[in-house]
């Protein structure tokens, strides 16, 4: 599953996935709720392979969809990747984006097989609050956060 924070399809309106204080063009000041982590639902259902990976770490991503189509039965992989028009970034900055969503804490990479949950090394990192980079730094590399108010910022760390 493709994960960009939008419906990209009819004119990035806000969906569930989009994270709390992103502009989109039916949240022009940015959304409000927090976004909804869509494998953790889909892992309480006792789905024998969830994972998450970043377009900033192809060889988790590989070796995740490799592990998928190894495993009988339902899986989802759900795959961070920005989107430098909708985001308003320099497009050059994917990779490092992707990257920088998990050394921030904003995109945790992870896998849940047969219920138990293991931490990508990527993520495993940059567990600790202290070894995290500021995830404002993260947010400043996009157009789509730029009407965030501080009080939003907080809100979005208390997400994290």
């Amino acid at each position: 599953m493709y994960d960009n924070g939008f419906y990209g399809n009819n004119g990035t309106q806000h969906s569930g996935a989009t994270p709390r204080g992103a502009s989109t063009s039916t949240t022009s000041l940015g959304k409000q709720e927090t976004r909804i982590i869509l494998v953790r639902i889909i892992a309480f259902h006792d789905i024998p392979y969830v994972a998450t990976t970043s377009v900033g770490y192809p060889r988790d991503k590989y070796q995740k969809m490799q592990k998928a189509a190894s495993i009988e039965g339902f899986k989802i992989v759900l795959i961070d990747s920005p989107c430098p028009t909708e985001w308003s970034t320099d497009p050059k900055l994917i990779i490092e984006l992707g990257q920088f969503a998990v050394k921030a804490g904003y995109f945790p990479v992870y896998e849940i097989k047969n219920g138990i949950l293991t931490f990508s090394s990527a993520s495993r990192r940059y567990k600790e609050p202290t070894k995290r980079l500021p995830v404002e730094d993260y947010l400043n590399l996009q157009g789509r956060f730029k009407f965030m108010t501080p009080e939003q910022i907080e809100a979005l760390k208390a997400d994290i």
